[in-house]
């Protein structure tokens, strides 16, 4: 009779858990990103529960990036983030996790040759992740907004371009 007792209670407790992730998930659960096509206009502006930010000590999560005029979100089922500390940039390029230096003065940014990881992944997204890092090492300026998004525009051999971050959320406990 303990031993079906005991069975019971973790049972319950264990659909207690599923039915909190699951209210969770359906009240804030994000976007999925599409790799579509999206007006600036479309953004929605981070929670205004994320505290004070600035360059440094913030995770960051890519939303969009394309050309000023042609923004796109990244491919569905995948996360670019970039995590800056004092001289160093670390995260993830969708598939493989990298690292690097960088130099600010002034609201203006240059990044060192990006090392990685090694990870294949499917085509889309390795051609995702090279482009990430090409434009993450031809960064030219940054700009925290009002609405605080992370603007990196930067210049590649393919042309100019604006990567546009918002805080990472922590997931709650």
């Amino acid at each position: 009779m303990n031993r079906f007792k005991i069975f019971l209670g973790f049972s319950l407790i264990l659909i207690g858990v599923g039915l909190t992730l699951n209210i969770v998930e359906l009240r804030g659960g994000a976007e999925e990103p599409t790799g579509e096509e999206v007006n600036e206009e479309q953004i929605l502006e981070p929670s205004p529960s994320v505290p004070d930010i600035s360059l440094p000590g913030t995770t960051w999560r890519l939303i969009l990036w394309g050309t000023p005029t042609e923004l796109k979100r990244p491919l569905n089922r995948t996360e670019i983030t970039a995590n800056f500390t004092r001289n160093k940039i670390t995260g993830s390029g969708s598939c493989n996790q990298y690292n690097t230096s960088y130099r600010e003065e002034n609201n203006r940014l240059t990044v060192s040759p990006v090392a990685s990881t090694r990870k294949a992944c499917s085509i889309d997204i390795m051609q995702q992740e090279t482009a990430y890092l090409r434009a993450l090492e031809g960064a030219e300026s940054y700009a925290i907004t009002d609405q605080r998004e992370l603007r990196i525009s930067f210049k590649t051999d393919e042309g100019v371009g604006v990567m546009i971050f918002t805080p990472q959320a922590i997931p709650a406990l």
